[in-house]
């Protein structure tokens, strides 16, 4: 009944709608708020830790370097990494923890087109819009009262829209409902062109990295490595990345549906 350390492991997943494959991931940790206590460990717990020596010039000292890195500037080194390799997409989707105006500039800034479409919180941060400089709870406030919310009944959800600007970028905001009593939440997406229904749809394959986790924790054994040593666990991770990817590829060949 006590907790344990433990890391937090982030996924870069390709999807078209059909099969998913995973193009990165790192670990991070955090360091917490206590100084005296690092990462929650006591002195003792922290002198028992397994250390190993390691060069800079092994692939392990940059993976380590990660670890209590930025998790947007790690987001925006994997997406470089695999624009460089070639990988082209139509939308980023990300959740509430990582729609920030650092990633809007960098999909926005892309060459070839791309959009971010991302879940945001309903906090204190503002845009600007027709209505004045608001948060997205006052936004919607003011939807309200303007009579701009509608039921869509190819979702099933009330919906409202506003265009706004993030940090100087035009960027549509989306609010949904579930019923009359349900809380609202918001899309924001770069894409100008979008429609309500559309970016719900979109966004809603999202979910398709919580299908991969799940997948991969309960036949790959993703995060059951006992190994001690920091590139052991890289090492399990990436075998069952591989291993995933493989499936994945055989599955979109072998399993498909016939015109008929």
């Amino acid at each position: 009944m006590r907790p344990i350390l433990g890391f937090k492991a982030m996924f870069l997943c390709f999807t078209d709608g059909v099969p998913q494959f995973l193009l990165g991931f790192s670990l991070h940790g955090e360091k917490g708020k206590r100084s005296d206590r690092p990462q929650g460990l006591s002195r003792k717990q922290v002198e028992d830790r397994y250390r190993k020596d390691c060069s800079e010039d092994e692939h392990i000292a940059k993976r380590s370097s990660e670890y209590f890195a930025s998790k947007i500037e790690t987001v925006i080194s994997m997406l470089k990494r695999s624009i460089t390799e070639g990988v082209r997409f139509d939308y980023l989707l990300v959740d509430s923890w990582f729609t920030c105006s650092e990633l809007l500039k960098f999909v926005v800034s892309r060459h070839f087109g791309c959009h971010l479409v991302g879940m945001i919180k309903m906090g204190r941060t503002r845009y600007e819009t027709e209505h004045g400089s608001r948060t997205a709870p006052e936004l919607i406030r003011a939807l309200q009262k303007s009579g701009s919310v509608k039921y869509s009944r190819a979702i099933g959800y009330y919906t409202a829209a506003v265009s706004a600007k993030l940090s100087g970028i035009k960027v549509c905001l989306f609010f949904y409902r579930k019923g009359r009593n349900g809380n609202w939440n918001a899309l924001l997406t770069s894409d100008l062109k979008l429609y309500a229904k559309e970016a719900f749809r979109l966004y809603s394959r999202r979910w398709v990295i919580e299908v991969t986790h799940k997948e991969m924790k309960q036949n790959l054994r993703l995060g059951k490595s006992q190994c001690r040593d920091f590139a052991g666990q890289i090492a399990g991770i990436s075998l069952c990345v591989l291993q995933y990817n493989i499936l994945s590829y055989v599955k979109r060949n072998e399993s498909y549906e016939t015109v008929g």
